[in-house]
């Protein structure tokens, strides 16, 4: 393997749970690895103890939330204008193997793939991240998978449409190409855009079968987060995709407006004012973003690092 400067980009928030086992893990990797954490804001511990007990971490403490994408962002940034030949993003509360790094970039390069994905098991290590499994590897796509992995011949990669980010690593040619996370992104659907948008660019994206991490984070554990941010991420999920025409109707789009139908008059039936103004709210805040969704689409086709500033004097 070629020499590689492989940096780790982490965005926190109260994550004092995990820190040590997700920062720990690095230190023993077989490739060595240049941790940059974004923190968003923290209210806990997760900033000092940092600072205390991991003084090869380059640090960044924003003032408040700036989402998953932007925070990654900040640390793509910082790690390309410091000569990152790779940027392994990974997830506060998910942890790597000794060997995991190492073998995406065995496979990233000599099969030149725009992204990588190890293996997502759950924080036992015993089980399938539950999202992972029913979202990726269960998918009419990896039937490949399954029966290779029955077949026991399993191949180098497989690839996928998209993966979640909780472990991507991307080469400095995929930043060159594909740039950041699309800003009209808050929480959830970021990583599906650019997985969208490498698709566009004509990359892959792709998982090692025999690579893991572990992803300390249970079925339920967001879902109350998840499920105010479920709506406007869906919608723009399958607006904003480079891949299709925005003012296209296909069956993808009238399927979300008539579940979101059945589930508004759901909520009204049982006299669920509550999540029903919410899921209103979402369709609202989708209509105020669809001009500059229409924006973002087109630069999100151009070839470049679209949405970084990548200025090497600016460090």
């Amino acid at each position: 393997m070629k020499e590689v400067k492989v940096y780790c980009i982490i965005a926190t928030y109260n994550s004092m749970r995990w820190i040590d086992k997700c920062l720990g893990s690095l230190r023993i990797s077989s490739v060595k690895i240049h941790p940059v954490i974004i923190d968003n804001g923290s209210i806990d511990e997760t900033v000092s103890h940092i600072i205390q007990n991991y003084p090869e971490v380059h640090l960044i403490v924003n003032d408040n939330n700036k989402g998953f994408g932007q925070a990654n962002n900040q640390g793509i940034e910082y790690a390309y204008k410091n000569e990152a030949s790779h940027f392994f993003l990974l997830n506060h509360d998910a942890w790597v193997y000794e060997d995991t790094i190492e073998k995406l970039v065995v496979v990233q390069e000599k099969y030149n793939i725009a992204l990588v994905s190890p293996i997502h098991l759950n924080g036992s290590g015993d089980l399938f991240d539950y999202n992972y499994f029913t979202k990726i590897v269960i998918d009419e796509i990896n039937r490949e998978y399954v029966s290779d992995l029955i077949l026991d011949k399993i191949k180098p990669y497989y690839s996928v449409f998209k993966i979640n980010a909780a472990a991507w690593l991307l080469s400095r040619k995929t930043i060159e190409t594909i740039g950041g996370f699309d800003p009209i992104y808050f929480h959830y659907g970021e990583d599906g855009n650019y997985c969208q948008r490498i698709k566009y660019h004509n990359g892959v994206v792709a998982f090692v079968p025999d690579s893991y991490i572990n992803h300390d984070r249970e079925r339920q554990g967001n879902m109350k987060v998840y499920k105010k941010n479920v709506t406007i991420m869906m919608l723009l999920f399958y607006y904003s995709d480079v891949n299709n025409n925005i003012w296209k109707i296909d069956k993808n789009k009238v399927k979300i407006h008539l579940v979101n139908g059945k589930i508004a008059l759901s909520f009204l039936f049982k006299l669920n004012f509550v999540d029903f103004i919410d899921l209103c709210k979402s369709y609202i805040i989708f209509f105020i973003k669809f001009p500059k969704m229409i924006k973002n689409i087109k630069t999100n086709k151009k070839i470049g690092s679209t949405w970084l500033n990548l200025d090497s004097t600016e460090l």
